[in-house]
């Protein structure tokens, strides 16, 4: 009986982990879904260093699995 009260405690206990993981799974996707939302509507303009050197910083953060 004690080990069956402990598996079902367990099991209620995975079962809000899958459920918190799920919802970050959720939560993440959403975030890249606006980041790339927004990230269309953003135009960079001109030809300066300082612009040139913006765009080559941008594509090798892009490049990265970072989180936000």
């Amino acid at each position: 009986m004690e080990d069956e009260g402990a598996l079902v405690e367990l099991a209620a206990h995975a079962a809000v982990a899958l459920e918190n993981a799920q919802d970050r799974q959720q939560l993440l996707s959403a975030n890249r879904q606006l980041a790339d939302e927004a990230a269309e509507r953003v135009r960079l303009i001109g030809q300066s260093p300082a612009i040139e050197a913006l765009r080559s910083i941008i594509r090798r953060v892009a490049d990265t699995d970072l989180p936000c």
